[in-house]
């Protein structure tokens, strides 16, 4: 029957692939039930945990091929469609199956355990991956724990034993289950780890009173979790522990993975950028805190998974890496926020940069031969690889907002010219410009007017809300000038003298907040003004009510209106009138607030705010005639009356 149904079935399977004649959720589904219950020969082991699924999986499949042929998923694709995608390609001589399992969101295990039916199911850890999507940790261990409750009575639970929710998990299993750690009552018991760059990752570990040199490919102490938990499968499925090992000692590191490329020009980087918790943080850091190399850079993405503020979190983490870095480089949106760990103004071992470009510049003339640098990051939300790849080749795709949860090395964008036409960005039709560009189109500054630009939303169900507190300063600064506002072709302009003998040119750009970009750029081009006779009058939820402050320079500090204008205006150096609209007591999210009426007791301090906005931007203005000389850095920093 099997000689009749395996070619009819390789057939369906081909064209579920294509994808051109069937749904994969109406076909493919049944076709991989179909293709697991047909699998009698196979033993199949399920992994999951908050950190460490790819790794041991990709252990476990180098391992167990010293045993037998054996298959699993590929690469992280560990959802159900994934899982779907892994048992497709099983076939009938496959001995061993390992399959990585996803529990986001939450029920996906239910979904997997049952299609899969693993008779050894693998758990590594539980912690707050994933924390915003379930909750909490008692939400997320209830889901993981789906990987033991699970499996068949004859099943064997591989678990770690030094995680308290993962130990309190296996207790409550009654069936066989091989206990992983540092714990003298493990079953696999680690005695020592060591891995100090150079050198690999090399362990100790214990079992039956006997103990085995493991030696690795892998670098970071933190690994030897995934490597017992391999080790923990050979014993569940009474394999010889020595040949295990040597089954160990051949594979090579994951993909993003603590993944060691050396580069031509002898830099070498570590790739850890699949993904960046906070809370998994620590790990990379002791890895390089313990390393041996002429200097160690740190080059830190998108954190995530959080219950602090991000002004909070992201300055924590900057003193944490710096302890351990020579040079500590964040990039993203949130990239200032790290800038005030800073120890003083001038301090230079810590650099921030909103664009992955501008990032990319800086580490191409600032990194040597010796160098061992550390990518940490999310794949989804910074693609930190193109700044290694554009060392060697220039990368075309710099893209900030592509969303795409793969690596840049398996996209073709990454090395064709960028088509500035098809992905134009949601908040300028001109997207970012080098400063040599910009500088070709604005020409000198000298002699240009000055020109405050108050953002906000038009329309009266906004005028009294944070997010309109640009319109409200300059608002209230014509009022004080005596300038009336008049129509323009981008929206509404007033001219007059802020003191006497210094004029200024105001303008409220006519469209939504974010897509204020385009509206100041052609005002500019209009009035034949220059980027760097401008300020910026905006809401900032760092600030309390009551607070302004002068922004000199640096990223739009996760303003979309902001970073529409620069985006538009192609430089970094336009000054930024922040004024603060946060209440003391509030704890809600920005996007929550900003289009939010300010609260009747709030009002005395709100105007306060504007008085000490117009000294600020008063004294700006007096600046700008003396000097007319403002230079352009990639750092934050702010003024304060």
């Amino acid at each position: 029957m099997l000689k009749i149904f395996n070619p009819i079935r390789a057939r369906i399977i081909d064209l579920y692939k294509s994808r051109n004649y069937l749904s994969p959720r109406l076909f493919g589904y049944p076709l991989a039930w179909i293709n697991r219950r047909l699998a009698f020969k196979t033993t199949f082991i399920g992994v999951t945990g908050s950190v460490g699924k790819t790794t041991t999986k990709d252990i476990c499949k180098g391992m167990l091929s010293e045993f037998g042929v054996c298959g699993g998923t590929h690469s992280s694709t560990n959802t159900p469609l994934g899982v779907v995608a892994a048992l497709l390609n099983l076939r009938r001589f496959h001995q061993y199956f390992a399959i990585e399992m996803s529990g986001t969101p939450p029920g996906a295990l239910d979904y997997s355990m049952k299609i899969v039916r693993p008779s050894i199911g693998v758990l590594t850890s539980i912690g707050r991956d994933h924390y915003k999507a379930f909750g909490g940790v008692e939400n997320i261990a209830s889901e993981k724990k789906k990987i033991v409750s699970l499996l068949p009575n004859d099943g064997v639970a591989v678990l770690n034993m030094d995680d308290a929710k993962v130990k309190q998990i296996g207790e409550e299993w009654t069936n066989r289950k091989v206990w992983v750690g540092r714990s003298a009552e493990a079953t696999v018991r680690l005695i020592d780890a060591k891995s100090n760059w150079p050198a690999p990752l090399s362990l100790v570990v214990e079992h039956n009173e006997k103990r085995y040199l493991v030696t690795t490919n892998f670098h970071g102490e933190h690994l030897a979790l995934s490597v017992l938990c391999a080790l923990g499968v050979a014993v569940a499925l009474n394999l010889s522990l020595e040949q295990a090992i040597k089954g160990i000692a051949k594979v090579e590191p994951t993909t993003s993975r603590m993944q060691i490329v050396n580069g031509d020009d002898g830099v070498v980087f570590i790739r850890d950028d699949w993904k960046a918790p906070e809370w998994t943080l620590q790990a990379p850091i002791d890895f390089l805190h313990h390393a041996v190399a002429k200097r160690k850079v740190a080059v830190i993405g998108t954190l995530s998974d959080f219950s602090a503020s991000d002004s909070v979190k992201y300055k924590q983490v900057a003193r944490r890496v710096m302890e351990v870095a020579d040079l500590t480089v964040f990039v993203g949106p949130n990239a200032h926020r790290a800038l005030r760990a800073r120890r003083h103004p001038d301090d230079c071992s810590l650099m921030g940069f909103e664009r992955s470009v501008d990032a990319a510049r800086f580490l191409k003339q600032e990194l040597r031969s010796g160098d061992l640098v550390l990518l940490k990051g999310s794949t989804k939300a910074d693609h930190l690889s193109r700044l290694l790849y554009d060392r060697y080749k220039p990368v075309q795709c710099w893209r900030d907002d592509c969303g795409l949860r793969e690596f840049c090395e398996q996209c073709p964008k990454l090395y064709e010219p960028y088509d500035r036409g098809k992905h134009r960005s949601a908040s300028s039709s001109v997207l970012t410009k080098t400063l040599g560009e910009a500088s070709s189109l604005w020409g000198k500054r000298q002699d240009k007017p000055i020109v405050i630009i108050g953002l906000g939303n038009p329309g009266l169900e906004y005028e009294n809300t944070p997010h309109n507190i640009g319109y409200r300063v300059v608002d209230t600064l014509a009022k004080r000038m005596g300038a009336c506002w008049q129509e323009c072709s981008q929206g509404t302009m007033a001219s007059g003298d802020i003191s006497p003998g210094n004029p200024v040119t105001l303008f409220k750009p006519s469209t939504q907040m974010n897509f204020s970009g385009e509206p100041v750029r052609q005002f500019l081009l209009e009035q034949n003004g220059h980027p760097e006779n401008c300020i910026i009058v905006h809401d900032e939820m760092d600030l309390k009510i009551g607070d302004a402050r002068i922004k000199s320079d640096g990223s739009s500090a996760g303003h979309n209106g902001v970073k529409s204008v620069l985006l538009a205006l192609g430089t970094y150096s336009a000054l930024r009138l922040r004024v603060g609209v946060r209440a003391t007591e509030t704890r809600a999210r920005a996007k929550q607030l900003v289009l939010a009426p300010f609260a009747a007791e709030d009002r005395g301090r709100l105007d306060d705010g504007v008085a000490k906005a117009l000294t600020l931007a008063t004294q700006a203005v007096h600046q700008f005639q003396g000097s007319r000389s403002i230079v352009s850095r990639p750092l934050c920093r702010d003024s304060q009356s």
